[in-house]
């Protein structure tokens, strides 16, 4: 008797024993489901990019057609919405007929400077995030 009720206990144990793991492997597909749910929302940003081939990148010094004195010339545009980083580019005397392109670089902020003797000069710049990028604004100056 003793042995058939320790049989039968065994028995039982191990039911329990794979209802539980039954219930554990549900509950843990819930948590795995949920925490997936959480990474993808939050990793939205790195699919979801803002288009900003639309957008018009201002620049604002040195303005279209101006005359500046030889030395360190500083260029600034107008941040871009959304964008990431902007590529600028001079050319001398312009970019139709450039004898040199004496920068070509990318850059996170709005402003760079850059050492330019006397002459005639064409700068642009374009922006861009991970998915887009704007048509170039383009600016023509003088060094005197």
């Amino acid at each position: 008797m003793i042995i058939l009720y320790a049989v039968k206990s065994i028995k039982n144990n191990n039911k329990l024993l794979h209802l539980t793991s039954k219930i554990s492997n549900q509950k843990m597909k819930k948590k795995l489901l949920i925490i997936s749910s959480i990474l993808f929302l939050w990793n939205c940003e790195a699919i979801f990019v803002e288009d900003v081939s639309s957008e018009t990148v201002v620049l604002l010094a040195p303005i279209n057609n101006a005359e500046v004195t030889n030395g360190t010339i500083q260029f600034n545009w107008q941040e871009v919405s959304d964008a990431s980083e902007y590529k600028i580019q001079i050319a001398k005397p312009n970019f139709a007929t450039a004898s040199q392109i004496l920068l070509d670089s990318v850059t996170t902020s709005t402003v760079i400077s850059k050492d330019l003797e006397i002459g005639d000069y064409q700068w642009r710049v374009s922006a861009s995030n991970s998915g887009y990028v704007t048509n170039y604004s383009v600016s023509s100056f003088k060094v005197n």
